[in-house]
């Protein structure tokens, strides 16, 4: 039968850390230790900050560890919709800040010596159905005049005909769990404390932030919420977003089963990617997003499997799995303090 957990997540080495118990005392808390919250809480203890991680279940195996794990700035049709909805400056500095970040992984994947795959391959947006190859060049048009790596291409290297693609190049995939366990254990190394299985149930943030655990507390200067979603009502993000699922697969191949990351613009989407570990090949297909509660997971999984077995030679579906995320509605991320 195939695991239920996400192909990254299926390991042996994982460390595992202490749950918060009693009191300690921090310059800032960082409350979830996914990719965000164990960047941030890693840079933060190399400016010779006092930095403590709760994480409420285990470091970088919740949304970081289910994820297609892409290192790129290119995000379907984003250029043309954040140029339509704010300005060509706004799309410029999504891209930019998106473009910086992929370096910086690559940067903190060679100065840490994480062992997590990255490797650079070039970055798709493609699409089957004729009517959206304008679509495709409008948004290499200007992703191109915003001084992203980007082209139109006809030369899709998929095993099914497509109109063509918006080309990335020089994009980036990796292991998201081991990059994320990586970071964290660079910041153990740095004196850091990191807490697992430490659910935050409250903050009081008068005089200094209080930090209230099911079985401890953490009492700092500045705190940082590195949730999926921020869990306390201020700002009520929960009525700024919408929840969306994704279902998600990695099924056995003899070999590599696609150059590049692929995402479509066709309904139903598809996403793909490769995965290596030791001898072993897995393609990743990732399906359309839908509302949890509004689909059949089981059916979902179903229909990529179906699509992967179309169109590439599967010998087994090692791992099914499913994601949760939530989307804004402007699809720019939220990020700042929150008021």
């Amino acid at each position: 039968m195939p695991s239920l957990q996400p192909l990254w997540v299926d390991r042996t080495d994982q460390r595992r850390y202490e749950r918060l118990t009693g009191e300690i005392e921090a310059d800032v808390a960082v409350i979830g230790a996914g990719i965000v919250g164990a960047t941030a809480a890693l840079l933060l203890r190399q400016q010779g900050l006092r930095v403590v991680l709760l994480e409420a279940l285990r470091v970088g195996a919740q949304v970081t560890g289910g994820s297609s794990a892409k290192v790129t700035s290119q995000h379907s049709m984003i250029y043309r919709d954040l140029s339509k909805i704010f300005d060509a400056q706004l799309a410029r500095r999504y891209g930019a800040a998106n473009e910086w970040a992929l370096g910086e992984v690559e940067r903190m994947v060679s100065a840490l010596g994480i062992e997590c795959a990255f490797e650079r391959r070039s970055a798709y947006t493609y699409a089957i159905t004729p009517e959206r190859e304008d679509d495709l060049r409008d948004e290499a048009r200007i992703a191109t005049e915003l001084g992203l790596p980007a082209q139109f291409t006809s030369n899709v290297p998929l095993p099914f005909s497509t109109v063509g693609a918006v080309r990335f190049d020089e994009q980036a995939q990796f292991d998201s769990f081991a990059y994320t366990a990586g970071l964290v254990a660079a910041f153990d190394r740095e004196g850091g404390p990191v807490f697992e299985e430490s659910r935050v149930t409250s903050l009081d943030d008068h005089g200094g932030v209080t930090v209230r655990t099911e079985a401890g507390v953490v009492r700092a200067r500045d705190v940082i919420i590195a949730t999926t979603l921020p869990f306390i009502d201020d700002g009520m993000y929960y009525t700024r977003t919408t929840p969306k699922a994704h279902a998600v697969i990695a099924a056995r191949v003899t070999s590599e089963p696609v150059d590049g990351m692929f995402i479509s613009i066709d309904d139903p989407t598809r996403s793909m990617r490769s995965a290596r570990r030791g001898d072993h090949h897995w393609l990743l297909v990732v399906g359309p997003a839908y509302t949890p509660g509004d689909s059949d997971t089981a059916q979902e999984l179903a229909t990529i499997e179906a699509f992967a077995r179309e169109h590439f030679q599967v010998e087994g579906i090692d791992y099914r799995w499913w994601n949760e995320d939530y989307y804004s509605v402007d699809r720019l991320p939220y990020i700042g303090r929150i008021e």
